[in-house]
């Protein structure tokens, strides 16, 4: 019966798969021949009627030489599908009308030597004619078209002809196309039928059998979807949905663990697993990355490994008591990367419990958070020199004013007390005072990047070498000072005297560092800097060139905990009268005010480098003019307006100490009263900036529609916004910042007054 039953197993579908294609071979040829025939005829028919139609509006619109008209036809006719060319020829064998533009004008038989034979063709049947080429891929159509010489040509005999190609491969591709999807459904629906067949004759009770034995190989193999599925109530039937149920309620355990593992694997957070004891079975890709140790290097060790020394062991036996205890542990801890490099993590620890309620493991997470600890870190300093920045701007004004009127009235008291020696010392010791309170404040500004400045090209080798002359004699002559300056030029964009009291400042810091060095020694550098890859990690937002001005010394260096407040107004390690803790502060202040880079490096006991980046420009440095210097006046009257009265004061008698006369306004709005009163009577203005009611800058404003000419010089105390509003805007004018020596004041009016006469003759 066995050997029956297989050969006719496969008979049947066998000889129905034969009778199928045998069929669908038959008809295939049938209905492609009969399909492609119909179209033929089809195409035939109705190219012949519309070119038939074309053909007699043409030649009715040629015999009135409305040759648009026709162009206007047989442009609607070229768009039709499958019309591959189109020509409208004359008797003299030229195209007038092309469905080719490149045609129009040329001789029939230079464009197509085929269309040129239609149309002889034509002229001799003397009649519309339809016919397919020997491929019968093209379909020519062609009339005869009378033409008419002259608009009184009644009846012309001149004929040319209207010819077109129809290109139908691509129809009856599409045809063809067609009866074969058609051909491949009966061939499908045979294909389906034998199978049926095949599968009623298969089905019995020994391929059940197999089917379970061959999902249960299956899924012993790993395919977690196998499954018998056999319907029933028959005892077949119930073993396969005891195993299909199996197989489900494991392939969806193993699903959600491949799916919790696939999600460990993914994280940014370090994962590692440890038994009871502490000894890693798992890490995830995230450890490597942040850690630097692979999983072969770290599968078998203790998390010890990763210790950094930086915490007691107080803190690992407290932790470590924690999640012993069946709790869990977070926190921050510093680690080590195999690279020997610390980094921060913030870290939690999960002991896991059996089902028992016994520890069988720990589950580590960190997150290195190194990089996220400095960005807090950087945007706490930001703001902190912010708010430091914000609270010298407020006190500058009202400090300088202060000294503004201690100065002035100190160059009166000595004037006045010259020729007694033991009053004029005090006052110079107390003037000395107030210049070095002055020059506190102008250092706090520049910390503060407040201060203004006049920015121009300046070489800043030459301007370091002029400043190391300068300030040579403050380093004691045991310090040696080696300096490599070169002679070629690098132009940056910079304020002179802040550079070299920057230079200055960073002196006196590693003189200070050497002094109990046994041979001490201070590195002077300038040098040419391209930035390069780990600088523009450094800071994103460099330029391409840096003019570099390098201090080294090899003293007593600096704590690394004390590296970041070094730039700190006031603060200092130095004993008290040892420093006021500004300078450092100030030259943090210049490098930002330049747009430049400053960097520290330093180990303790060997030496400090101070690294200071400015922005190279190609432009060279303008050379200052010399100006001429007047000291005394000539009873010249200047108007003074300051809302500070010991300003006023001071102010009026020095310039009449020194030979002016002095008219004083308490604010704006008087100075404008008085000078309007009789303004060609004024020499020169004097202005304070800031005024309650009229400020200095639109009292000047004023002041100058009375009188354009009259020269004005504006004094403050320091308030950026009004030097930033009006002062700029007001030409002939000059700013001199309180507090000015007296000397300096009269100086710069008699220069002022001098120019206002040269500009006068």
């Amino acid at each position: 019966m066995r050997l029956i039953w297989l050969p006719m197993r496969w008979m049947i579908p066998l000889l129905v798969l034969g009778g199928a294609v045998v069929s669908s071979t038959a008809f295939y040829l049938y209905e492609t021949h009969q399909s492609i025939r119909a179209f033929e005829q089809s195409a035939e028919r109705d190219a012949f009627k519309d070119l038939f139609r074309a053909a007699n509006f043409s030649e009715y619109m040629l015999m009135r030489h409305d040759q648009a008209a026709v162009a206007a036809e047989l442009s609607g006719l070229a768009t039709e599908d499958g019309l591959d060319a189109l020509v409208l020829v004359a008797p003299d064998r030229k195209v007038v009308y092309a469905s080719r533009v490149a045609w129009l004008g040329e001789s029939v038989m230079r464009v197509d030597q085929g269309l040129s034979e239609l149309m002889d063709s034509s002229l001799e049947r003397m009649q519309g004619h339809a016919h397919f080429s020997e491929d019968r891929i093209n379909l020519y159509v062609h009339f005869p078209i009378r033409f008419s010489n002259s608009p009184n040509d009644i009846r012309p005999q001149h004929y040319g002809a209207l010819i077109a190609r129809f290109d139908l491969a691509d129809a009856k591709q599409q045809i063809i196309h067609d009866v074969e999807s058609r051909v491949q459904l009966i061939i499908g629906s045979f294909i389906l039928v034998a199978l049926f067949v095949w599968l009623l004759a298969h089905f019995a009770l020994t391929k059940r059998v197999q089917k379970i034995v061959e999902s249960t190989e299956a899924f012993a193999n790993g395919d977690l979807r196998a499954r018998s599925w056999l319907n029933g109530k028959d005892e077949l039937s119930r073993v396969s949905k005891a195993f299909d149920d199996m197989a489900g309620q494991i392939q969806a355990a193993m699903s959600e663990k491949a799916k919790l593992a696939g999600a460990i694997e993914t994280m940014v957070e370090c994962v590692f697993i440890t038994d009871v004891k502490g000894v890693i079975e798992y890490v995830n890709p995230a450890f490597t990355k942040i850690t630097g140790y692979s999983a072969a290097e770290a599968v078998g060790q203790n998390p010890r490994l990763l210790q950094s020394g930086e915490h007691s062991p107080e803190f690992y036996h407290a932790f470590w008591a924690r999640i012993t205890s069946g709790k869990v542990w977070s926190g921050k801890m510093i680690d080590r990367r195999k690279n020997g490099e610390l980094y921060h993590a913030r870290s939690s620890i999960v002991p896991v419990k059996s089902e028992h309620g016994k520890i069988t493991h720990y589950v580590s997470v960190q997150e290195d958070i190194t990089l996220q600890l400095e960005k807090d870190l950087q945007l706490a300093h930001a703001m902190k020199m912010e708010s430091l920045g914000t609270l010298v701007g407020g006190i500058a004004h009202e400090f300088n004013n202060m000294l503004a009127g201690m100065v002035g009235n100190l160059y009166v008291a000595r004037k006045r007390a010259e020729h007694i020696p033991e009053v004029t010392v005090p006052l110079n010791r107390i003037e000395t005072l107030s210049y070095r309170a002055a020059d506190m404040i102008k250092q706090l500004l520049a910390f503060a990047r407040q201060d203004p400045v006049s920015l121009s090209v300046l070489n800043l080798a030459s301007s370091i070498r002029e400043a190391m002359e300068l300030s040579r004699v403050s380093v004691p002559e045991s310090v040696t000072v080696e300096q490599s300056i070169p002679d070629t030029p690098l132009n940056i964009l910079a304020d002179k005297t802040q550079i070299q009291q920057v230079l200055m400042n960073l002196l006196a810091n590693a003189r200070n560092a050497v002094s109990e060095t046994a041979k001490p020694c201070i590195w002077i550098t300038v040098h040419c800097f391209q930035a390069d890859a780990a600088f523009r990690k450094r800071h994103p937002d460099a330029v391409e060139k840096y003019a570099i001005l390098s201090v080294a010394d090899n003293g007593h260096g600096i704590d690394e905990k004390n590296i970041s407040r070094i730039f700190e107004p006031f603060y200092t390690t130095r004993n008290v009268g040892e420093g006021t803790g500004l300078g450092l502060s100030m030259v943090f202040g210049v490098v930002e005010r330049h747009g430049g880079v400053i960097e520290v490096e330093s180990d303790v006991g060997k030496g400090t480098l101070f690294k200071l980046y400015f922005p190279l420009v190609d432009e060279a440095p303008e050379l200052e003019p010399s100006t001429d210097e007047y000291v005394h006046g000539n009873r010249e009257l200047i108007l003074i307006a300051d809302d500070e009265e010991a300003v006023r004061d001071a102010s009026r008698e020095v310039l009449e100490h020194s030979g002016y006369r002095v008219s004083v306004a308490a604010d704006g709005a008087e100075a404008v009263a008085h000078f309007a009163a009789n303004p060609e009577s004024f020499s020169l203005v004097v202005l304070d900036v800031v005024m309650p009611g009229l400020s200095g800058t639109d009292a000047a404003v004023k002041m100058r529609e009375i009188r354009p000419d009259i020269p004005i010089v504006f004094q403050t105390g320091y308030d950026k916004a009004h030097l930033n509003k009006g002062v700029a805007a007001i030409g002939e004018s000059i700013v001199l910042n309180k507090p000015l020596s007296p000397e300096k004041m009269l100086n710069v009016i008699a220069s002022m007054l001098a120019r206002g006469r040269d500009t006068a003759r």
